[in-house]
């Protein structure tokens, strides 16, 4: 999606934070010069992950509504674009899931649109899938309970479902 936004002239690969926040970071700090196509290339310098509270907070009500989800996007942005990075942007691929989230913020701004309702414009619509969506993998109700019934992502080994 964020390639055809590309191609479309709405934002550019080496659009920069500063370029689409500029108040979000503060004069020389070195996460104003992350692009977009360093965020979506792990070589940002960023940190890997959220932390358990932000990440908790966000799930909980991040899917729910697109608004609520974008000022969160906006809010983790500014707290982890501010936090000293781990190298220089465009240095080092560092996996980086923060970088993710920080690209949909920066096309919710160059667009004015929620990344939920991009997704489902310009995939979801375009390609008539009825069944996505966005958010954590579904439930299915069975006899003996709740078990998941879609892919499951990255989770601590502790957590079951069943």
């Amino acid at each position: 999606m964020i390639a055809r936004l590309v191609e479309k002239g709405v934002i550019d690969w080496n659009s920069s934070i500063a370029d689409i926040f500029p108040v979000l970071t503060p004069d020389g700090n070195p996460a104003a010069k992350i692009t977009l196509s360093q965020l979506l290339s792990h070589t940002s310098g960023l940190t890997e992950n959220m932390d358990d509270a932000d990440f908790a907070k966000y799930e909980k009500s991040g899917y729910v509504d697109c608004e609520t989800a974008r000022r969160q996007r906006l809010s983790i942005a500014k707290k982890y674009l501010n936090a000293p990075l781990l190298a220089k942007p465009g240095q080092k691929f560092l996996y980086s899931n923060l970088g993710y989230l920080i690209a949909a913020a920066m096309v919710e701004k160059a667009t004015g649109q929620s990344w939920g309702r991009l997704i489902r414009r310009q995939i979801f619509a375009t390609l008539n899938l009825r069944s996505a969506g966005l958010g954590p993998p579904g439930y299915a109700q069975t006899p003996g309970g709740q078990s998941r019934d879609q892919p499951q992502g990255h989770m601590p080994a502790a957590r079951t479902y069943g």
